[in-house]
């Protein structure tokens, strides 16, 4: 028994001169179609295909949150950091964060360097093991704010290459600007 298509629409099967007609209720050289016809096939394909689109409309639309590949693209450069005490003024120094794509954090704190682990499930976000040098600088509230906010950020998102982090109440929030790469740790 050999099944073949049949200009793409229906399969037919066909029997092989050599096999005897008394095995088999039909014979050699008679097709038999085994599914719908030509409007049933083309209703189930146009099904089909109308449920792929919806599908890739709707992971389309994800753009704006959950991409990991855009998250790890860059080193982050804090442009803004709103606590529960209101939005902190920074300092002159460039507060970096960057991301990498083995889950791994690291970046520029104000006085020390940080360092740890991360992890992301669709647009939530959660450090984890965070660490970091134990410098001394004259002032170190910024340091400890950022730290501190930075530690509470359970979502993300990234719209016009801004990445923002907030807190699961979004009360608290950091947006981050790609870094320019000429640009040095003070």
């Amino acid at each position: 028994i050999i099944l073949r298509r049949d200009f793409g629409f229906r399969y037919k099967k066909s029997l092989v001169s050599e096999v005897s007609s008394e095995n088999y209720p039909f014979q050699a050289g008679e097709k038999l179609f085994l599914h719908h016809s030509f409007p049933a096939l083309m209703m189930k394909k146009i099904v089909i295909l109308m449920v792929f689109s919806l599908i890739m409309f709707f992971y389309s639309c994800k753009s704006d949150r959950g991409d990991k590949a855009q998250l790890t693209a860059n080193e982050w450069q804090l442009k803004e950091m709103v606590t529960t005490a209101g939005k902190v003024q920074l300092p002159q120094q460039v507060l970096i964060l960057v991301l990498t794509d083995t889950n791994m954090v690291y970046g520029f704190s104000g006085c020390n360097r940080l360092f740890g682990k991360y992890s992301t499930e669709g647009n939530t976000f959660k450090f984890s093991f965070l660490g970091g040098t134990r410098m001394s600088c004259p002032d170190m509230r910024i340091e400890q704010a950022f730290l501190k906010t930075l530690g509470q950020m359970t979502i993300y998102s990234i719209k016009n290459k801004e990445l923002k982090l907030t807190d699961k109440d979004k009360k608290q929030s950091m947006v981050f600007i790609p870094r320019e790469p000429d640009q040095e740790l003070k």
